[in-house]
């Protein structure tokens, strides 16, 4: 099921001056999966990652929890959330690595195509970013925009640092430029906001 985006939040930033959202990334957010797909289709068509990507980066994939081996078998559904993850250290990462030596170790928690329900393939996934995978993916997502609840956005800018607001150089919520204190995303509750950034080469920063 498509959820309806009622908001709309752009930041703009100099180049060069694009602070973290690493924080938002690994909270979720939601891409919208038009048709029956594996994995690896989703990344690369939906969500525009090149093989070579998919290959050295996504070293990790849980769907709904369960690691995942094998991107081509698998595929995505509504309402399923989809967890990727750059290489982890130590024993678990190696664990967790799909394809890697110690997999066998979790094949009893791995997914399989037979722990799908019967459900619509066309729908929003949820996707949650973490480690190298935000860093690499943040800016190509975020100019592109993603599709966040607010309250969850409200939460991860909230915690953002003085520095934070004083490198953006603009902020326009649903049509309207506002300064920094005037953005109330709380009072949108549980509205879906689509949340984007834009990278500006002709500002320079606030001085």
């Amino acid at each position: 099921m498509e959820r309806a985006v009622k908001h709309t939040v752009r930041m703009t930033f100099p180049d060069g001056g694009l602070p973290g959202f690493s924080l938002l990334l690994q909270g979720g957010f939601l891409v919208r999966a038009e048709g029956c797909g594996s994995i690896r289709g989703f990344l690369m068509n939906t969500l525009g990652l090149g093989s070579e990507l998919v290959e050295q980066l996504v070293q990790s994939v849980f769907l709904d929890g369960k690691p995942v081996d094998d991107l081509d078998s698998v595929n995505v559904r509504d309402g399923c959330t989809l967890a990727l993850s750059a290489a982890m250290p130590g024993l678990v990462g190696a664990t967790m690595r799909r394809g890697g030596y110690y997999a066998s170790l979790r094949s009893g928690i791995s997914f399989s195509q037979g722990d799908c329900r019967e459900e619509p393939c066309c729908g929003d996934v949820r996707v949650k970013l973490f480690n190298l995978t935000a860093t690499a993916l943040e800016r190509d997502l975020l100019q592109g925009g993603i599709r966040v609840q607010a309250r969850e956005l409200a939460e991860f800018l909230e915690s953002r640092p003085p520095g934070f607001w004083a490198a953006s150089t603009s902020i326009v919520a649903d049509g309207q430029k506002i300064a920094p204190g005037e953005l109330d995303i709380p009072r949108w509750g549980t509205d879906w906001v689509v949340f984007s950034v834009e990278i500006s080469p002709d500002e320079g920063r606030p001085h």
